[in-house]
C-alpha cells in the first residue's frame, strides 16, 4: 500500500512493504513509426538519464525509461511478486537452473518477431565474458545462456543466486539484428535502440530528456498515452516551477528538501513509500588515510546523524543502523533477532565528540585531514547532509571540501573508478526487494575493484562476511538460515565501519490525474510507472 497525500494535506509515513543507487541511464531512439508524435501524453520529471539508451550503461532509477521501451521476461508487480512479461512462463526445475518460454507473436517496431537468439543476445550483453557492460557484476553468477527450443531459452548458474530472478526484471530484451547492424553506435542520439514495448524512443538528449511514442502495433493492453516524455533537471527552482506551471504531469524522488513546496500545488497529488535505499558516507578502506579503523571510528562518531534527519532530510527518514531497513530485514529474519543487533549496531553510531577526539588521536592522521567529497545536483541532500556534517567534522580535524559534479562524473568517480580522496557519500538504492540486495553489492569483496562492479565502494573484505553472504545465496529465497546469515554478515562489517549509514529515507512522487500514483512504491522505475494504478 503506498500512501496518497491530498494537497495541503500532512504528510505521514506509508504503511507500504514495498521497497528500492541512481547510477547512470541511457536515452535515445531506434527506428520506429515515421508520423509525427502525437501531441499532449504525459511529462514527467525524473531523477537520472545518463548518455545513451543502452542496457548495458543504465542502472537502477534510469531504467525506468528503458523499460518502457525495451522490455524484459519477467515485469514487478507494486506487490513486489513478479509477473509474466515477454515470457510466458518460468520454470525452474533446480535451484541453478531457468527456463524462459518465450511469448509468440511479438514484434519488434521494425516488424520483425521476436526469437529466443533475440533473448540470448540481450542476456549476453551482460553474461558473456569479458562484458563492459555496467550491470556485468549481476549477471556474475551465470555460467551459461543457451537457446534450448524455438521459443525456449536456459539459463544456467553456477550456484543459486535468489536475486537472479529480479535481474532478469530489469533486464531489456533488444533486436539482435539490430545490434549487429548498428554495433558501436546503438544507444545514441542518432540510432537509439530497437525494441518491443508499448513506446518507442522518439528522440533523445542525453543526461537530459527523452521523448517516447506509443507503439500502435504493440502486443500487450494499450499504451495509456500517446506520448511519453521524460526530463531530468538538476536545479531545484526550476524542477519546481515546471511542475507548478503545469508544464509537467509529476516527478519522480521529489527531494526532501522540497515537500512543501510541492506538497501544496493545487490538482496534484502526492504518494510516500519507504525506501529500500541508504544514505551513507563511505570509506575507501584500501587507501590511506582511510585504511585507519582509528580515523575511521573518530568520523563515525563525530557525525551527529540525528541532526541529519532533522535537517538536510526534513525528517522524512528513519535512522539507520545498517545498511538494511529493520522492516525489509523481518521479512526474513526474526523480528526480535533484527531488533536486538539493530539495536546494538545504532548504540555504536551515537554522536560523542569526546570520544571522536580521543580516537583521532589515536589515529595516522591526529592533526587532521583534508579531503574532497563529491556530490551531484541530481540529489540535493548530497550536498545538504555534506555541508552539515562538515560543521562537526572540522572539530576534529577532518575538513570537508565539497564538490558538485554532473551525474555521469558523480558515479564514474563514485562507483565505477574509485578515484576519489576515499571518503564519499551517497544514496545506494537496492534493485530488487529481497533482503541480501544491499549486502551483496555493498559488503562483498567480489564487488570491489578492479574485477568487480565497484558497488563495494568501501573496497571491504573480510573472509567471514564474504563466506556468509555466499552461503545465504545457496539457500532457498525465503529459507529462514538467509536472515540469520545476512545479520551476521552485517554485525561482523559493523565492527570494521567501511560505511557510516545515515538514514533511510522516505521517497516521494507527485503527480496530476495524468499519473496514478495509487501503486508508487520505490521501484516504479521497474514497473509500467506510466500506468502505476493497474501495473
Amino acid at each position: 500500500m503506498v500512501q496518497i497525500i491530498r494537497p495541503r494535506a500532512r504528510l505521514r509515513r506509508a504503511a507500504a512493504t514495498a521497497l528500492a543507487m541512481t547510477l547512470l541511464l541511457t536515452g535515445a531512439a531506434c527506428g520506429g513509426s515515421a508520423t509525427s508524435p502525437a501531441a499532449g501524453g504525459l511529462k514527467v520529471l525524473v531523477p537520472v538519464q545518463g548518455a545513451l539508451l543502452d542496457p548495458t550503461q543504465a542502472s537502477i532509477q534510469s531504467l525506468g525509461i528503458l523499460l518502457l521501451g525495451l522490455e524484459p521476461l519477467q515485469r514487478l508487480r507494486p506487490d513486489g511478486s513478479l509477473r509474466p512479461n515477454l515470457a510466458t512462463e518460468v520454470e525452474q526445475p533446480d535451484p541453478r537452473t531457468f527456463v524462459y518460454t518465450i511469448r509468440s507473436g511479438v514484434r519488434f517496431w521494425d516488424g520483425t518477431p521476436l526469437t529466443a537468439d533475440d533473448v540470448v543476445h540481450s542476456f549476453n550483453l551482460h553474461a558473456a565474458k569479458g562484458s563492459k557492460s555496467i550491470n556485468a557484476s549481476l549477471w556474475a553468477s551465470v555460467s551459461n545462456v543457451a537457446k534450448t527450443g524455438e521459443d525456449e531459452v536456459t539459463v544456467e548458474l553456477a550456484e543459486p543466486d535468489p536475486q537472479f530472478p529480479y535481474v532478469v526484471a530489469q533486464t531489456g530484451i533488444v533486436s539482435k539484428a539490430f545490434y549487429e547492424k548498428h554495433k558501436g553506435n546503438v544507444g545514441t542520439p542518432a540510432v537509439m535502440n530497437m525494441g518491443t514495448g508499448p513506446y518507442e524512443f522518439a528522440s533523445f538528449k542525453p543526461s537530459s530528456e527523452t521523448v517516447l511514442r506509443a507503439n500502435p502495433e504493440y502486443w500487450g493492453d494499450k499504451p495509456a498515452h500517446d506520448e511519453v516524455t521524460a526530463r531530468t533537471v538538476g536545479d531545484d527552482s526550476t524542477r519546481l516551477l515546471a511542475v507548478q506551471s503545469g508544464e509537467f504531469d509529476g516527478i519522480f524522488n521529489v527531494p526532501l528538501n522540497q515537500l512543501r513546496s510541492y506538497a501544496g500545488l493545487e490538482g496534484f497529488e502526492q504518494a510516500e513509500a519507504p525506501d529500500y535505499a541508504v544514505y551513507k558516507f563511505n570509506f575507501d578502506t584500501s587507501k590511506a588515510p582511510w585504511d585507519d579503523i582509528h580515523l575511521r571510528r573518530a568520523v563515525t562518531l563525530a557525525i551527529n546523524r540525528a541532526d541529519l534527519i532533522k535537517g538536510p532530510l526534513g525528517g522524512k527518514a528513519t535512522p539507520a543502523p545498517t545498511l538494511v531497513p529493520a522492516d525489509v530485514m523481518t521479512t526474513l529474519a526474526a523480528t526480535d533477532e533484527v531488533s536486538r543487533l539493530y539495536q546494538r549496531l545504532e548504540s555504536d553510531l551515537q554522536f560523542d565528540m569526546k570520544v571522536a577526539k580521543q580516537e583521532m588521536a589515536r589515529s595516522s592522521v591526529p592533526d587532521g585531514v583534508s579531503v574532497t567529497v563529491p556530490v551531484t545536483g541530481s540529489d540535493p541532500n548530497l550536498s545538504a547532509i555534506a555541508q552539515t556534517a562538515a560543521q562537526s567534522l572540522a572539530e576534529i580535524g577532518v575538513e570537508l571540501k565539497i564538490q558538485e559534479v554532473d551525474d555521469n562524473t558523480y558515479y564514474d568517480a563514485v562507483y565505477f573508478k574509485h578515484t576519489t580522496d576515499g571518503f564519499t557519500l551517497d544514496n545506494f538504492g537496492a534493485t530488487s526487494p529481497d533482503p541480501a540486495n544491499l549486502p551483496l553489492y555493498c559488503l562483498l569483496s567480489a564487488n570491489g575493484l578492479p574485477d568487480g562492479s565497484g558497488v563495494n565502494i568501501a573496497e571491504y573484505s573480510d573472509p567471514q562476511v564474504d563466506n556468509a553472504l555466499q552461503r545465504s545465496q545457496r539457500l532457498g529465497t525465503e529459507d529462514p538460515k538467509r536472515g540469520a546469515l545476512l545479520l551476521d554478515a552485517l554485525e561482523s562489517a559493523a565492527k570494521d565501519i567501511p560505511y557510516v549509514p545515515i538514514a533511510h529515507p522516505n521517497v516521494y512522487a507527485v503527480g496530476n490525474s495524468k499519473l496514478d500514483l495509487s501503486h508508487f512504491s520505490t521501484f516504479w522505475w521497474l514497473t509500467d510507472w506510466t500506468r502505476l494504478g493497474s501495473s
